[in-house]
């Protein structure tokens, strides 16, 4: 079956003929996540968490569930609250992008309160005990030189990464679609940026969905980014979006089986950008826990 661009075996049929292949992933490894709980209280998604089993979340920092923005802090107490309630523990804090740009020009009004954001987000991240906030390129500019993006994109980096070390805070860097950036959509970039900015606080996060979508494999990126890696989100997918699995047409088992192979022990992310899944989170979540649980201790 031919998708991305890549051949892969349909899911459910590479899943009969390697049935029992694949390796038991720990549940504790898997985190949930807010995005498409949106339209309903944080308490809501809390508590379907705790009914699926999962003690760990990726926190999409965002409103309702949480105020952010460049100009305060969050103030996070209901969301503690909440988390103590459930038992739940936030693994990675995911800011939402909103209008800030990593490569926003210099000196620009953009690019200081984007500077500003970010260190709001990982100062609510180090109060949350939270040791991962993720970071992309998503709304990039498309006007200015690629040369220009770059730079801007760079310098801060090194500026936040420096802020996050001081908090003892990890930036994950991934790559994003051509239609939300025009810098870091491949392997090759985020290696380059991670090695220009050359931060012990600057990592990476592998998005399954996003390689896919530009021919990358799993295995590629482990071989050039190796324990850089501190974070996977592991979605499902197809040629118009993400997906919860069982919805798109990525090879879940497959990617299982890799990321065995290259003995990734990290976090599994299941967060769905996107709205697709706002007005009825609770099934998607349980149609996701499905596919998964068959590989799941």
């Amino acid at each position: 079956m031919h998708i991305f661009g890549l051949n892969y075996v349909q899911t459910d049929i590479l899943e009969k003929s390697n049935k029992g292949k694949v390796k038991m992933i720990e549940k504790n490894r898997i985190a949930g996540s807010n995005h498409s709980y949106i339209h309903f209280p944080f308490h809501d998604f809390a508590a379907a968490q705790k009914e699926f089993g999962i003690k760990k979340i990726d926190l999409v920092g965002a409103a309702p569930h949480l105020w952010c923005d460049h100009l305060e802090r969050i103030k996070t107490e209901v969301i503690q609250q909440e988390l103590e309630a459930f038992d739940l523990k936030v693994s990675v804090f995911t800011p939402k992008v909103y209008r800030y740009s990593i490569c926003a020009e210099k000196e620009s009004k953009q690019a200081m309160a984007t500077i500003d954001y970010y260190k709001n987000c990982i100062e609510a991240a180090e109060t949350l005990q939270c040791g991962i906030v993720s970071i992309t390129a998503e709304g990039g500019c498309t006007d200015l030189p690629y040369n220009m993006l770059w730079d801007n994109c760079c310098s801060m980096l090194k500026e936040l990464s420096n802020f996050a070390q001081q908090k003892k805070i990890v930036l994950v860097l991934s790559t994003v679609s051509k239609q939300d950036s025009s810098i870091l959509t491949h392997l090759d970039e985020v290696e380059n940026m991670i090695s220009e900015v050359h931060s012990e606080a600057l990592c990476a996060m592998l998005d399954v969905n996003v390689i896919s979508i530009c021919g990358e494999t799993i295995t590629q990126w482990f071989e050039r980014l190796g324990d850089k890696i501190k974070l996977v989100r592991f979605v499902d997918g197809n040629y118009n979006g993400y997906r919860v699995w069982g919805d798109g047409c990525l090879p879940c088992e497959k990617f299982l089986s890799e990321l065995v192979q290259v003995s990734y022990q990290g976090i599994l992310s299941l967060q769905v950008p996107g709205e697709r899944y706002v007005e009825d989170p609770f099934s998607a979540d349980r149609r996701n826990q499905k596919t998964l649980e068959k590989f799941l201790k």
